[in-house]
């Protein structure tokens, strides 16, 4: 079982069981960190477990998160519900870099004081290596099923759950430091527990940030995002390729050029095939949006003053109108370039009597309508 035949459903039902059993473990370890950090009063296992707190309440983020992004899109948010999750990240990292704060404050102010170093209890040291082993088996199963499921946000989480298994090895030998006669490794060790815990919280406000203020995808994503655009059959260039995270995933718009002469449904197919083959090599993409051009409308500045179609075929039909056979045009095609709407004349090739007739016809056609406004190359077309 991969992550590519897995349905919504089981994603869903994978990553709540990892998430709980997560929440359990962290429960566990919270209590039992907290309690006897106290019992033996060891400042270092209690802040290791606020850090298990934090892994604690991060598990619940996850929990919501993953049940919110798997709401369909609605009238409120036609988006779908991913930001929720990075709300959510925000305000985790900021509790994050609050809680370090606090506990390096109670660190530094205990090494300040020079005396208050107290050894601690021996059941300290095996809750501790208890921690250590539980969050590297808690690391293991999440990334498996983090893999399973396609799921950076349970990666993430993972990776949270590394962090606390080393930060319980930084208090473990903090805590036997202090039992074989170095007590001042105790509040050193709460002080480095709180660098980590710190680290933690910037990495994940900075990346909610970052998200929020609508940060594109990296320079080498977005360098083979343009090679599989490029590489689509029909695409003459592109621009304003743009990228913006949405949760877990990413949102993606481009321009592209095609031949200006090719049909509509054609120019859309080229546009479809485009989205496919992004979404097909990128799975974290959630949508890509084409836009098709038939030139640079970057650099396109007069053009976007052009008339449209019932100005233009009005003006012509008004300047062709005085022209024998005038009546016979049944349509008249625009082709949209730069500055210029060039012509194409529709007749029916039932209603000319020879070669000769035609020529003559569409000449008289052509000199009528040159020399109109915008108007540039006039071709005049028979169908039958």
């Amino acid at each position: 079982m991969n992550g590519q035949t897995l349905t919504s459903a089981e994603r869903l039902r994978l990553s709540t069981r990892v998430t709980l059993v997560g929440l359990a473990t962290n429960l566990l370890l919270t209590a039992s960190k907290l309690i006897i950090g106290v019992i033996s009063h060891s400042q270092a296992l209690v802040a290791d477990g606020v850090h298990s707190l934090s892994d604690l309440v991060s598990d619940l983020f996850v929990l919501v998160a993953t049940r919110q992004a798997s709401k369909a899109p609605d009238l409120s948010h036609p988006y779908g519900h991913q930001r929720f999750e990075t709300a959510a990240s925000m305000l985790l990292g900021l509790l994050l870099l609050g809680t370090a704060g606090a506990i390096a404050w109670g660190a530094v102010s205990r090494l300040q004081s020079g005396h208050g170093f107290e050894v601690p209890g021996h059941y300290a040291i095996w809750v501790a290596g208890f921690s250590i082993l539980a969050n590297e088996l808690l690391y293991r199963y999440t990334v498996k099923v983090a893999d399973q499921v396609e799921s950076n946000l349970l990666r993430a989480n993972a990776w949270h759950h590394r962090t606390d298994s080393i930060s319980s090895v930084v208090v473990f030998v903090g805590l036997a430091g202090s039992m074989y006669g170095l007590p001042i490794l105790d509040p050193i060790a709460a002080a480095a527990v709180a660098m980590m815990i710190a680290k933690v919280g910037w990495d994940i406000a900075w990346a909610a940030i970052r998200e929020l203020t609508d940060t594109g995808l990296d320079r080498a994503r977005v360098g083979n995002i343009r090679k599989i655009i490029k590489g689509v059959q029909g695409v003459k260039g592109m621009h304003m390729l743009r990228s913006r995270k949405l949760g877990n995933q990413a949102l993606v718009d481009v321009h592209v050029i095609v031949d200006a002469q090719i049909s509509v449904s054609e120019g859309h197919r080229i546009g479809d095939r485009i989205r496919q083959q992004v979404l097909r090599q990128h799975d974290d993409i959630e949508d890509v949006l084409v836009h098709v051009d038939s030139e640079d409308d970057e650099s396109q500045e007069m053009g976007k003053f052009l008339p449209l179609r019932d100005q233009v075929e009005r003006v012509v039909r008004a300047a062709i109108l005085a022209t024998p056979g005038s009546e016979l045009v049944t349509d008249i095609v625009l082709h949209y370039e730069k500055d210029k709407i060039h012509l194409e004349l529709k007749l029916p090739l039932a209603d000319i009597d020879d070669l000769n007739h035609g020529k003559q016809l569409a000449a008289r056609m052509v000199a009528a309508v040159t020399g109109l406004p915008h108007v540039g190359r006039v071709e005049v077309g028979f169908y039958q």
